[in-house]
């Protein structure tokens, strides 16, 4: 069985090359699982990419996905670096977050075009092709609202469903919590943070799975 965990940096996993590997959140729950963890998440995601990374598991036919959201505050480069496109099937256009250490061109491109309101619209309707997609494809799935926090807007119907979860990783990350936190590993949790993220999830998906 082939698990895909799509998300952003909160999803992403050092090389298996690294001496904590194996103490992944990802690989802790594939190998509770008797899985083969198929860890598509990338620093800086957004949730378009997101999406990309859940076609990307249809395509290397995965068994069960769990997908992670991320704040809707991000946008997606398309005038430099790798593009976004058809050809590639998406998978190598840039992402960027929303924040003071932004370049100096990606906040003209803030000041000219982005939206903040658009970019929460945008993100219902990533979450809602996700759930269809994957409703569709009959595999087993969860979506984990992660960083996708206070976004929801009321008349939102598919953040109230059964395979949506208001939990994640993201949640972790808290001042009341420092020893679930570090700033050197990429998926910005400490061992202990992973084994509890581990655990977490294993409840959500013996409850729900």
């Amino acid at each position: 069985m082939k698990i895909a965990f799509c998300g952003c940096s909160w999803v992403s996993s050092v090389n298996r090359s690294h001496r904590d590997y194996d103490r992944m959140w990802q690989n802790i729950v594939a190998k509770k699982l008797k899985a083969t963890a198929m860890i598509y998440g990338k620093p800086g995601s957004t949730n378009t990419k997101i999406y990309t990374q859940v076609e990307q598991g249809l395509r290397d036919r995965c068994d069960t996905f769990l997908v992670f959201l991320t704040s809707p505050y991000r946008f997606n480069v398309a005038w430099k670096g790798k593009k976004w496109t058809i050809k590639n099937n998406f998978q190598d256009g840039m992402c960027e977050v929303v924040n003071r250490g932004s370049k100096s061109d990606y906040w003209d491109y803030i000041g000219k075009y982005y939206c903040e309101d658009m970019e929460v619209l945008n993100g219902h309707i990533i979450t809602e092709a996700i759930y269809h997609k994957l409703s569709m494809s009959e595999k087993k799935f969860l979506i984990f609202r992660n960083a996708f926090k206070e976004h929801v807007l009321k008349d939102s119907k598919v953040f109230k469903q059964d395979k949506i979860v208001r939990w994640g990783p993201y949640q972790l990350y808290s001042k009341k919590t420092p020893q679930y936190k570090s700033e050197e590993m990429v998926n910005h949790l400490s061992l202990e943070g992973n084994l509890v993220a581990s655990n977490k999830l294993i409840g959500y998906i013996n409850d729900n799975l």
